[in-house]
């Protein structure tokens, strides 16, 4: 029996344990919670159990980051204004733009 498991920094746990894992799978094949009982995501103690709680919590993770790079852009726009970098400062302002657009357009998981 194979099991593949990832361990980050917060409190996020992949767990899944086929009972064989087929070679023709990639990273980015979906995971059908729903048509096999082998296997389990877990975030802390919550056990997801459907595609659609996956899919839920994978946007709102994803979100998340999208919000986090937004805080480095503001940070690197801060220094180019300050820095005098006009060049630098025009790709952040429009890079800014993009993620702020990008993170309206998001979907709410409704």
């Amino acid at each position: 029996m194979s099991s593949f498991q990832l361990i980050s920094d917060g409190d996020v746990r992949l767990d899944r344990r086929p009972q064989q894992m087929d070679p023709k799978l990639t990273g980015s094949d979906p995971i059908d919670l729903d048509a096999s009982d082998t296997s389990k995501i877990f975030i802390g103690e919550y056990e997801i159990e459907t595609s659609q709680e996956l899919q839920y919590v994978m946007g709102i993770l994803a979100l998340a980051q999208l919000k986090s790079f937004g805080a480095l852009v503001e940070r690197i726009k801060s220094l180019a204004a300050s820095a005098g970098w006009q060049t630098q400062l025009a790709s952040a302002v429009a890079l800014e733009d993009h993620l702020q657009e990008i993170i309206l357009q998001w979907p709410s998981g409704d």
